[in-house]
This record gives C-alpha cells, sequence and structure tokens, in this order.
C-alpha cells in the first residue's frame, strides 16, 4: 500500500516550501527581534526541511527494500 510519503509531490512541496520561507522579506521578518531571531528562525526553517526530506528517504528506502525482497521471492 502506497502512503503519501511514497508519493514524489512531497520532494517538490518541500522545496516549493523552502524557496518561499527562505526568500528574502520573510528571512527579514525576524530581524525584528533583533539578530538571533533571523538566525533562530533559518535554523529551524531548515531543521523542518531535513526533517521531512529524511521522513521521505527513509520511506523510498523502505519502499525499495520491500520490492528488492519481492523480486528476490519470485
Amino acid at each position: 500500500m502506497r502512503t503519501a510519503w511514497n508519493n514524489k509531490h512531497i520532494a517538490l512541496l518541500v522545496f516549493a516550501a523552502c524557496m518561499f520561507f527562505l526568500n528574502w522579506p520573510f528571512v527579514t521578518i525576524p530581524e525584528d527581534n533583533g539578530r538571533f531571531g533571523a538566525v533562530l528562525h533559518l535554523f529551524l526553517l531548515w531543521a523542518i526541511a531535513i526533517a521531512f526530506l529524511r521522513f521521505y528517504c527513509r520511506s523510498k528506502i523502505k519502499e525499495l527494500e520491500a520490492t528488492e525482497e519481492k523480486d528476490e521471492s519470485l
């Protein structure tokens, strides 16, 4: 059974979200709280993007392993 994580559109969605939220106007919004706010903002955005891509890649690896096991049993 395919899950939502196995869809290639998830990777494209994460890429588009990163391009949108790491754009210059969004990066300058937390600067009102000082430089620490901007650094924290960037760190959190990168951490969220990396976490989503990690989950996506892990699901792809599991899918590939399952297809390899199925091919070996034939």
